[in-house]
Parts: structure tokens; sequence; C-alpha cells
């Protein structure tokens, strides 16, 4: 993940190639790739405390739902919010 992010691949396929290799593609792909980690990370662990009983169905499903839908709600905002420090960076 830190060289080569996950959703790398997946973005060139629809990104010019001439943007490919500019440091706002890479981070904005590092920090969805890290995103996206903690998100099926989190679901993963309210899926195991469902199947050890440690949590109820409801409580576990909500909880996985909750992590899913704040990685998206994240992929949404990584882009702009990567252009902005970027372009703040530049000067």
């Amino acid at each position: 993940m830190i060289k080569k992010p996950f959703t790398l691949q997946y973005a060139k396929k629809v990104v010019a190639p001439e943007f490919t290799q500019h440091s706002l593609f890479l981070a904005s792909n590092f920090w969805l790739t890290l995103i996206w980690a903690v998100a099926f990370g989190l679901s993963f662990i309210c899926s195991a405390l469902y199947a050890m009983a440690l949590v109820s169905g409801e409580a576990g499903v909500t909880l996985v739902h909750v992590w899913n839908l704040l990685g998206l709600a994240t992929t949404i905002l990584v882009r702009p919010i990567a252009r902005r420090y970027f372009m703040n960076k530049q000067g």
C-alpha cells in the first residue's frame, strides 16, 4: 500500500496518462487505499464480534454498514480535500 496504492490500478484506467504521475493523483490514491483498508478492517472486526456473539446481529450489521458508509463518504471527499491541500502547498 505504501509504494503502490491498491486503487492506483483502477484509477489509471479512467484518468488520462499525463496525470497518472502527478503527486496529487498519487496522494489521492494513497488516502483512498488507506481509508478503505481501515473501513474494511473495522467491518471485519464488527463481523468477528458478531460471530463470537459479543454483539447482537442488529448492532453488528449496523456497525458494518456505518464503516462502509463512512468509507464511501470519505471517498467522495478525498479528491477536493487533496486538491485544496495541494494547491495551498504550491502557493
